[in-house]
């Protein structure tokens, strides 16, 4: 499927039937079915208030596949809302860090 069907097809799960103008966040993401699947996966269980872990090698794209779907949540270009905040931990961080 082109991308342009593929963020369709995600807007009518994540975004309400009044707000159904998909507009693509990242052009550069690669959307592929398996980010697709990641993605309703993460948003099912994050409605169902299922904890999710992802882990992985460095570089594979776990980070990138958050802000994604953060982004597509927001739904509008021209939002300045914020739902994710990114925090790279490391053996010097601390609560007060995350907070």
């Amino acid at each position: 499927l082109p991308k342009t069907e593929k963020l369709l097809r995600l807007y009518r799960v994540f975004r309400s039937h009044n707000d159904m103008v998909p507009w693509d966040p990242d052009p550069e993401f690669e959307l592929t079915t398996d980010n697709c699947q990641k993605l309703l996966a993460m948003h099912l269980r994050f409605r169902c208030k299922i904890p999710v872990a992802m882990f992985g090698e460095t570089g594979i794209g776990k980070t990138a596949l958050l802000s994604y779907y953060s982004k597509l949540l927001i739904g509008r270009p021209d939002s300045s809302a914020i739902n994710l905040k990114i925090i790279h931990v490391d053996g010097g961080v601390t609560a007060k860090d995350i907070t």
